[in-house]
C-alpha cells in the first residue's frame, strides 16, 4: 500500500515538473504576446449629490501588453 501511494505521488510530481519545464522554454528571450489591461483607478466614490443630477467619472484603461486590447463589455457594480 505504501509503495502504491509513493508511486502515485512520484508520478504526479514528475508530471508537474515536466509541465513546468516544458512551459518555461522560450519565455526568457521572447515575451508573451497578449493584451494586458491596467487600471490606475478601479473604483470612484462620488460625493453626495442632489437627486436627479447626473454625475460622471472617466476611468482610464491602459494596455500594457503587446497585442491590441478590446473592451467588449462594461458594467457597474
Amino acid at each position: 500500500m505504501k509503495f502504491k501511494v509513493f508511486f502515485v505521488v512520484t508520478c504526479v510530481c514528475g508530471m508537474l515538473l515536466c509541465f513546468a519545464v516544458a512551459n518555461s522554454f522560450g519565455t526568457e528571450s521572447e515575451p508573451e504576446k497578449r493584451p494586458w489591461a491596467y487600471f490606475p483607478e478601479i473604483q470612484h466614490e462620488f460625493s453626495p449629490v442632489l437627486e436627479g443630477i447626473e454625475v460622471t467619472h472617466d476611468f482610464i484603461i491602459q494596455n500594457k501588453g503587446t497585442l491590441p486590447l478590446v473592451v467588449e463589455k462594461v458594467h457597474t457594480a
